[in-house]
């Protein structure tokens, strides 16, 4: 499910949203009905209910560009600026105008117009066809920042660095008890932020972290839609190592994050009955470098315990 593009259609719009399929962000906004959707530019209608989205009037708002690509096979000349194409389908009969020629049509011999068919917005691309996302505007931490969510830290500093959680959700029961040696009496909480997609385990007693619960929103995962999707860089021994949640990682292998490092047997996780999680059992498999994956069947990894 990550390994191509999916599209949100909004047909009440005249909008098609295309997003990368792994990072789960937005590559291109394609208007394929005008009509519907008011684009202004300096002030100046470009396009809505009321006007209609010329060539002569796009040429005038945005003013000189480079010529544009003419698909023959389509009949659809493309009209490009920076981040922004407009389609126009040219008739039939004036197609041999432009299968050679370098010139815009911006009126044709009998003195009509070309009018966009549709408009697209993209970013870090030549052509919308190959848009990429583009690139972040911020980071939750960084490498030698002084804001970032560690081991041992305490709660109010995270509150003070993070912000308020989205929920704090006191733990009634720890099903891996079982594993543990130990048994604390204070109850411990997480901090959820969802639209970080991260978790943090609070100490009950101490109040400081104990663990970090990273997200991958993957399709097909029980909490899927629930948390954004995070991404992550994870450094072992001074070698970094890109262990992000868009790609698969297969927990067969003991090599998945270091040489050498020994891989836990893996736990079988259940979420409820088949009603509840029709999506099925995960994997569970430990490293001693303080990481557990949870794995699903077809080899993605959508969450990642650091403790």
């Amino acid at each position: 499910p990550l390994d191509f593009d999916f599209i949100i259609a909004l047909p009440a719009n005249g909008l098609n949203l295309r997003y990368d399929g792994s990072l789960q962000r937005l590559k291109s906004v394609e208007c394929y009905d005008p009509s519907k959707v008011k684009l202004v530019y300096q002030s100046s209608d470009v396009s809505s209910s009321r006007t209609i989205p010329t060539f002569l009037l796009i040429y005038k708002s945005f003013g000189p560009t480079y010529p544009g690509e003419f698909d023959s096979n389509q009949s659809i000349y493309t009209l490009k600026y920076p981040g922004l194409a407009f389609t126009f389908p040219i008739p039939v009969k004036h197609q041999n105008l432009y299968k050679s020629s370098t010139d815009l049509p911006l009126e044709f011999p009998d003195g009509t117009t070309p009018i966009a068919s549709k408009v697209i917005l993209y970013s870090n691309s030549n052509t919308w066809q190959q848009a990429t996302v583009p690139p972040l505007a911020k980071f939750i931490a960084e490498s030698n920042a002084s804001n970032s969510a560690k081991y041992g830290k305490l709660a109010q500093d995270i509150l003070a660095d993070l912000g308020k959680p989205s929920r704090t959700f006191y733990k009634e029961e720890d099903k891996m008890k079982i594993h543990s040696v130990t048994d604390t009496t204070p109850t411990d909480y997480f901090f959820n932020y969802f639209h970080l997609g991260i978790d943090i385990l609070i100490d009950g007693g101490l109040h400081v972290c104990k663990k970090i619960v990273l997200h991958g929103n993957v399709p097909g995962h029980y909490d899927f839609q629930r948390y954004k999707m995070t991404r992550m860089d994870y450094i072992i021994a001074m070698t970094q190592i890109y262990l992000d949640t868009s790609g698969r990682i297969p927990w067969e292998t003991s090599n998945a994050i270091k040489d050498n490092t020994p891989q836990q047997k893996p736990v079988i996780l259940t979420r409820g009955s088949s009603e509840q999680n029709p999506f099925g059992s995960t994997y569970l498999t430990g490293y001693d470098e303080g990481v557990v994956m949870e794995v699903m069947k077809n080899g993605y990894v959508p969450t990642i315990v650091l403790f």
